[in-house]
């Protein structure tokens, strides 16, 4: 199933939420803590990966495909779980490799039919995701709140917007097995 998203780095969390309000969006959630870890098939497509993430009243698994860093680029198949533990030791028993475990903080919002959520990532200014439909919401939510699509948006994974923050290549990013907010940025992260 095709996802339709786009990214953008925000300045200052209050502004952009009194801006989202003047719009008319709606919070769904507060800010929670989410965990996630990575799997990847040995030997698989580059591109292609597994999911395991605990939101903040749900636990889902979802096979990820990236086509292209473009809006629709990425392909994805998700299913609710009922246990992030027992999940993950399943899927250790399968054989996959455990690529990585990470953490952000998100807030979700709803504004003409597309979800925005406000992400906070370890060593990562704030970002934002709208999220839609179909190409055209995507591009329409985001002109509302001011973003230029073509010169702002950032495709694909967090990846990609670490390597936009950062002079690292995606093979340096995957190096960080372990990426939480109780550890300390990694040498190899040195700011542009």
């Amino acid at each position: 199933m095709e996802e339709i998203e786009v990214k953008f780095f925000v300045d200052n969390k209050e502004s952009f939420c009194a801006k989202l309000l003047d719009f008319g969006a709606v919070k769904i959630s507060d800010e929670f803590l989410m965990k996630r870890t990575i799997y990847e098939k040995p030997g698989a497509r580059k591109g292609d990966w597994l999911r395991v993430r605990q939101e903040s009243d749900k636990t889902t698994l979802t096979f990820k495909s990236s086509q292209g860093l473009y809006l629709g680029g990425m392909n994805e198949i998700e299913v609710t779980v009922s246990d992030f533990e027992k999940t993950n030791a399943i899927l250790l028993q399968t054989g996959l490799e455990k690529l990585a475990e990470q953490e952000n903080y998100r807030e979700v919002w709803n504004l003409d039919s597309a979800e925005i959520v406000i992400d906070k990532w370890p060593w990562l200014p704030l970002y934002i995701e709208i999220e839609g439909k179909d190409k055209t919401s995507v591009k329409n939510v985001a002109s509302k709140l001011g973003f230029d699509i073509e010169k702002e948006g950032v495709y694909g994974t967090v990846v990609n917007l670490y390597q936009k923050m950062y002079d690292i290549t995606a093979d340096e990013f995957h190096q960080v097995k372990n990426m939480t907010f109780s550890i300390p940025k990694p040498e190899s992260f040195e700011s542009l």
